[in-house]
């Protein structure tokens, strides 16, 4: 995988989940139908495979009612 030893992702995940907060808010803001998609046992190979087939679904419209793992921006 690409964590280094001794890294700690829960360490790490409150600041990354900040960070995708407050980018969703920014998008959202100028007006873009924002979400993130969660895939939590996945290493960055599958991760983006697995995304990448899924934003294609998205935009499709193919998977319209598939909403595992998404995350919304909640005001």
């Amino acid at each position: 995988g690409s964590a280094t030893q001794g890294d700690n992702r829960e360490t790490h995940a409150v600041g990354v989940l900040s960070k995708i907060h407050t980018t969703l808010t920014i998008l959202k803001d100028k007006g873009v139908n924002a979400v993130f998609w969660d895939f939590p046992n996945l290493g960055h190979g599958p991760m983006f495979n697995a995304s990448f087939r899924q934003a294609l679904l998205d935009i499709s419209g193919e998977n319209a009612n598939y909403t595992a793992g998404c995350h919304e921006l909640s005001h």
